[in-house]
């Protein structure tokens, strides 16, 4: 005698057949790495992430809303931008803190505003990119020799080394670049070995 299989509510059982084919072709894949990262959300401003960021915190504490400079410059660098910042690591800034706290508005305001450029400028963008179909640009775009700080600073920019042999590096109106493309919502943060400017320039 027939007997009747008992009915199935449960999910639907997964047949491999029917799964979507993964491609190992390699520009697959690197489109797809692409995509991932370059186009990925981010919710922080630059404010924030030189508040959140475990080695440009004291930076990040020159834009206390609560005193006045770090008020207006937390509002400026919270606008759309988008706004390039080349943001000196903590080891640096602790050597001059002491020296910036006794600084009038004014001339933190110029030091903040100093390190921080328009428009966004990757690693790719400061240091020459080839043509490539998914950038940007679709053309080749020679690196720059300086860029303008929002303050009106013309900074020196610098590329030297052979990344083949692991030797490229760049220089920021003399400092040295130690990490890239730190992404934000406004803007992108580069993080540099000390200031780019010195507490006597004006």
């Amino acid at each position: 005698m027939y007997r009747r299989r008992p009915l199935n509510w449960g999910p639907r059982p997964i047949n491999p057949g029917r799964l979507r084919h993964v491609s190992r072709d390699p520009e697959v894949i690197n489109r797809k790495v692409y995509w991932c990262f370059e186009h990925r959300y981010s919710r922080q401003t630059v404010v924030n992430l030189c508040k959140a960021n475990p080695f440009t915190r004291l930076f990040g504490s020159l834009f206390d809303p609560e005193t006045y400079h770090g008020y207006a410059l937390g509002h400026e660098f919270s606008l759309p931008g988008p706004f390039t910042g080349f943001i000196p690591i903590d080891d640096f800034m602790s050597s001059i803190m002491q020296n910036l706290d006794n600084q009038n508005t004014d001339r933190l305001s110029y030091f903040v505003r100093s390190h921080f450029t328009r428009d966004l400028w990757l690693h790719r963008d400061i240091t020459g990119s080839p043509m490539q179909p998914w950038l940007t640009f679709n053309e080749p775009r020679e690196a720059p020799t300086s860029l303008n700080a929002v303050n009106g600073l013309s900074l020196s920019v610098e590329n030297g080394g052979d990344i083949r042999v692991k030797t490229d590096y760049t220089m920021v109106n003399g400092a040295r670049v130690l990490r890239w493309n730190l992404r934000c919502h406004n803007g992108v943060i580069h993080l540099v070995d000390r200031s780019l400017i010195t507490l006597d320039e004006e």
